[in-house]
């Protein structure tokens, strides 16, 4: 379906990002990642729907937000988003925190951390799509999925979003472990690769990265007021991500469940003592995830077990929306 873009958007609120808004570096950028997610959006779809033609635009607003929107296979990006990401590796990529990364390889290092983490919101868009969520907001009368917002809920339910939301997570966590695999982190880190074996450096800062954008949107979990909310909150996506990431690691033959677990967690403790750092919070006093992040928890992984279990009861109604390809497997938050 061919569609005017900027008319589309304007008639649901939002503006379309112009390129002549921007120069420079900050031009070169927005062209070449609308050409990434151009070519990522077609190499998908050739296997799942060839039919399926997802269009990702820039939108003109300084908020870190995405949307996917369910009248037309659109996925907006603010371009504030990507200011946002880039400003925060800015801020946490402090040489102290990364001296086995030579001065030379630092900006290299970077980028590839930025671009796992742009990436990451470019997939979790793409789950929306291609997991049939657009097509069930739109029955339930929805005009765009808010990737980090408030959203209008429709004649859905908070727990309908919720389990959508980790479902998206959970695609975008899975493209991201595969493409990290097959470009890899630009330096190696010789302990963790002479003790887990090659790769393991890129799977420890691709959870660094995941984790990472996600506590500038939230660092508390407020177990007690989850219920009502629209979006898990940002320490439970932590957990969902960075554990699908572990498992896709052992699905593709990458690392086994103990040395994929243990280079997570590697990541997610290392972006978080770089978090705390950067923003002055105090330093964390143990080893184990749960102390620094409370949804790494038994109540954590109990609550997202619930989601789990309504995904049993979604899925149904998903598999005859998807507009291509298989929906993943029913499972049990034990199984990843």
């Amino acid at each position: 379906m061919s569609i005017d873009l900027e008319s589309f958007l304007a008639a649901r609120g939002y503006r379309m990002m112009r390129p002549n808004a921007l120069e420079g570096a900050a031009l070169a950028e927005f062209n070449s990642c609308l050409d990434q997610f151009r070519e990522w959006a077609e190499a998908h779809a050739a296997f799942r729907n060839p039919e399926i033609k997802v269009v990702t635009v820039f939108l003109n607003s300084s908020e870190a937000n995405a949307f996917a929107f369910t009248e037309a296979d659109v996925i907006g990006v603010n371009w504030g988003l990507i200011v946002k990401i880039r400003e925060l590796l800015g801020q946490v990529f402090d040489p102290m925190n990364f001296s086995w990364i030579p001065e030379d390889r630092r900006a290299a290092a970077k980028e590839w951390l930025y671009e796992s983490a742009k990436f990451f919101f470019f997939w979790h868009e793409m789950g929306h799509i291609w997991n049939g969520h657009t097509r069930l907001a739109k029955t339930a009368g929805l005009a765009a999925i808010d990737e980090l917002g408030a959203t209008s809920m429709g004649s859905l339910s908070s727990k309908d979003f919720q389990t959508l939301e980790m479902d998206a997570d959970s695609f975008g966590a899975t493209q991201i472990c595969s493409m990290a695999r097959r470009f890899p982190f630009p330096v190696k880190n010789s302990i963790l690769e002479n003790e887990q074996g090659d790769g393991a450096t890129s799977l420890a800062m691709l959870a660094f990265s995941s984790y990472l954008v996600f506590s500038m949107f939230g660092r508390e979990m407020r177990l007690e007021e989850q219920e009502s909310w629209d979006h898990p909150s940002a320490p439970l996506r932590q957990l969902a991500i960075t554990g699908t990431i572990s498992t896709k690691a052992v699905q593709m033959g990458w690392f086994n469940i103990d040395q994929a677990s243990y280079l997570t967690q590697i990541g997610t403790q290392v972006a978080e003592d770089a978090y705390r750092s950067a923003f002055k919070e105090d330093p964390v006093s143990e080893d184990l995830a749960e102390t620094f992040n409370p949804a790494f928890s038994s109540e954590g992984a109990n609550y997202l077990s619930g989601l789990l279990e309504h995904w049993k009861l979604l899925r149904p109604v998903l598999d005859q929306l998807k507009p291509g390809g298989v929906l993943p497997a029913v499972q049990d938050f034990a199984d990843g």
